[in-house]
């Protein structure tokens, strides 16, 4: 069964959610029965503590935090801190560092597989001139010191049409090796657009941004 808790502050002038706090975390009461291929049992009596929290910090400002936190070894497994501007729908700004260290066991060959990753990350929305937006984002790992995934584009946005350009380089397996692409979408207003929906991919790279297309 789990447990979890949340609390809210909110602005009671406009219903504004001020800041937040959320706990949670399973309990089991047996022993697993369904586990991967050479793996063993799991027999804990509970899950990692899972918390979260943010807060506006000033006008525009906004703090993020999770933290994973293993109690049956004593471990931090995930760690994420992000502040966050965000003036207008097309004004973002992100700046987050986040930790990841897990080791899985495996019975059969008496071995553990170690997984650790600390990346810093920044992206951003923000207008250039009357109708021209620029994006990006840059994703790095410091302990390996190289760069895990980068873009940068341009949107054009006006009354009748729309048109949008973004260039990525990326990291595509653990060696290390890159790829390299460049996304085209052109959309008339009202009618159908041409090219890939790059509006997916930019909302799930840059938190706060909204499409104008």
């Amino acid at each position: 069964f789990t447990l979890s808790v949340t609390s809210r502050m909110l602005d009671q002038t406009n219903g504004r959610e001020m800041g937040f706090i959320s706990l949670g975390q399973i309990y089991y009461l047996y022993d697993r029965d369904v586990f991967l291929p050479g793996g063993e049992t799991r027999t804990e009596d509970s899950s990692p503590l899972i918390a979260q929290a943010g807060a506006e910090i000033a006008d525009d400002w906004r703090l993020r935090g999770a933290l994973q936190w293993d109690p049956n070894s004593n471990t931090t497994e995930k760690l994420v801190a992000c502040v966050q501007y965000h003036r207008a729908p097309d004004k973002v700004l992100n700046m987050g560092y986040r930790v990841r260290h897990t080791i899985d066991s495996i019975s059969s060959s008496n071995t553990s597989t170690e997984t650790n990753i600390e990346q810093s990350e920044i992206s951003f929305h923000w207008p250039l001139a009357q109708h021209w937006n620029v994006m990006g984002l840059w994703n790095y790992a410091p302990p390996e010191g190289r760069t895990v995934d980068l873009f940068g584009g341009l949107e054009y946005d006006s009354c009748c049409f729309a048109f949008r350009a973004v260039a990525r380089r990326f990291i595509t397996d653990a060696t290390g090796n890159y790829n390299n692409g460049l996304f085209f979408q052109i959309e008339l207003k009202g009618l159908a657009g041409i090219g890939q929906d790059t509006e997916e991919f930019l909302q799930e790279n840059i938190p706060g941004f909204k499409s104008g297309f």
